[in-house]
């Protein structure tokens, strides 16, 4: 199919391969993908692969692919360290702990989490991580839920 193809020639051109994971995600199709990736990974050993679980991902069982080091939990609360450790996947540099919000240019928590989400995307697109249509799709994202939860709080 011309579309394999396509994928294919892109995976041949990355440097990193992020499998998305969410609650309509075929386990099947997920691990065809992650074979995949690994294969490509024993043909480059700098190639990385992250597996990103959605915020409505099902329990994946990750001891089945010992060869991925690379995990990105959107599932927890805490999405600014799932955003730190992709960005860092991204890169191909260990995690490590997450750079602080700066609290001087947000007055709101929300406001600090997507501040520090667009600055990331910024950085992918500056790196040529990420096509711009993708970028201004997630920029949408984000800055559509920072709106939503800062009306919620607001009452």
């Amino acid at each position: 199919m011309p579309w394999e193809t396509a994928w294919d020639s892109g995976m041949d051109q990355s440097r990193c391969y992020a499998i998305c994971v969410g609650k309509q995600t075929s386990m099947d199709w997920f691990k065809q993908e992650v074979q995949r990736a690994i294969r490509r990974k024993q043909e480059i050993p700098s190639f990385r692969v992250l597996i990103v679980l959605l915020p409505d991902a099902r329990e994946i069982d990750v001891d089945v692919f010992p060869e991925l080091t690379t995990w990105v939990d959107f599932r927890n609360l805490d999405h600014s360290y799932a955003f730190h450790v992709l960005v860092c996947g991204v890169k191909g540099i260990p995690p490590g702990p997450p750079p602080k919000p700066r609290m001087e240019t947000t007055d709101t928590w929300t406001g600090m989490i997507a501040e520090v989400r667009l600055r990331e995307l910024q950085q992918f697109k500056q790196g040529k991580l990420i096509d711009d249509s993708v970028a201004q799709e997630f920029q949408r994202i984000i800055l559509k839920k920072a709106w939503l939860d800062i009306d919620e709080t607001k009452g």
